[in-house]
């Protein structure tokens, strides 16, 4: 094959789709993926109910060896911010540990709440949780104590609390059928803002909700992507599938990205139709989570597509 005629077909592969590249391999069923500037953060599954030997993991973002920040676990769900990686645990426990490493601990213990933590999110030190009809707030250094910043099962926007998320000032979560905004104050008379009602955010069971600098977006109905402002305004449909699924979206401030049957889709954030960014997989890699970062776009592979499902699983990254 001469060089011009290789050069053609690596530019042709390139143009088509995305390559991927291995962030960390040999994972067990990695989910909940969280990215930041200061790297890759995952879950990886318990290799069977009730083991207990999950871990949370880090990896810089554009590879390396790949480091347990906790072992012996059981996390469903997880948040990073400044100062530590938090998760919760199947038993409903909420747990932490400082971003420089350290003994994890726990921050709360599901024996003190009346309901599971469902989500969690993080900003400055602070660890947010909901729990069917509240709303709390810890940190490492409040261990065992954390404070209840909303209550009520009648209370709009605390029904069914799931798909918390943060940014600098506020917290935003999916409540049935409307996406809620409340400001980070201590005080249990700050109020809960309606951004949006009548929606079926992520078919009411998905962890749906992501926020940029400017707006709230999340998939109805599965094929249906919606944003609002994150100031509040009339909801607007950014693009509509037919015959897909779609799932788990993921923004940067300039495009919206998500799992749509066997790919990564990518959407503007002003609207238009869908491009695909990634398709090399398949069903039997059972794709997970989806992030993004600055330069690049990461998703969770849950196994390789063989037959052993065990330790098989991967992050994988392509640049945007």
């Amino acid at each position: 094959m001469t060089a011009r005629v290789l050069t053609v077909l690596l530019v042709f592969a390139i143009g088509c789709d995305q390559q991927a590249i291995v962030v960390a391999a040999g994972q067990n069923k990695p989910i909940k993926l969280v990215v930041t500037g200061g790297g890759v953060f995952w879950i990886t599954s318990e290799t069977a109910q009730g083991s207990h030997d999950g871990k949370v993991m880090t990896a810089p973002l554009h590879g390396g060896k790949p480091t347990a920040l906790a072992e012996g676990e059981s996390a469903i769900d997880l948040a990073v911010d400044n100062a530590g990686v938090y998760w919760i645990t199947a038993g409903g426990d909420v747990r932490g540990v400082p971003l420089a490493g350290g003994a994890a601990v726990t921050l709360e213990a599901r024996q003190r709440l009346p309901n599971g933590p469902v989500s969690i999110a993080a900003n400055g030190g602070r660890v947010y949780f909901v729990i069917p009809a509240s709303l709390y707030v810890t940190s490492l250094a409040m261990a065992g104590s954390a404070t209840q910043l909303a209550a009520g099962v009648t209370s709009p926007g605390l029904t069914s609390p799931r798909s918390l998320v943060a940014d600098a000032t506020s917290l935003y979560w999916i409540d049935d059928d409307k996406v809620i905004k409340r400001d980070q104050s201590d005080a249990l008379s700050a109020p809960l803002t309606t951004l949006v009602s009548g929606e079926n955010p992520g078919g009411g069971n998905l962890d749906g909700l992501v926020i940029d600098g400017s707006s709230a977006y999340w998939i109805s109905d599965f094929i249906k992507l919606r944003k609002v402002s994150l100031q509040g305004g009339a909801a607007a449909t950014l693009t509509t599938g037919s015959g897909e699924q779609w799932l788990l979206p993921a923004a940067d401030g300039a495009d919206v990205f998500f799992f749509s049957n066997i790919a990564v889709k990518k959407v503007p954030v002003a609207g238009g139709p869908p491009v695909t960014f990634f398709s090399a997989f398949d069903n039997d890699h059972d794709p997970q989570s989806l992030a993004v970062g600055a330069t690049d776009v990461f998703w969770t592979e849950s196994h390789d597509g063989s037959n052993n499902t065990l330790n098989t699983g991967s992050i994988r990254r392509a640049p945007k």
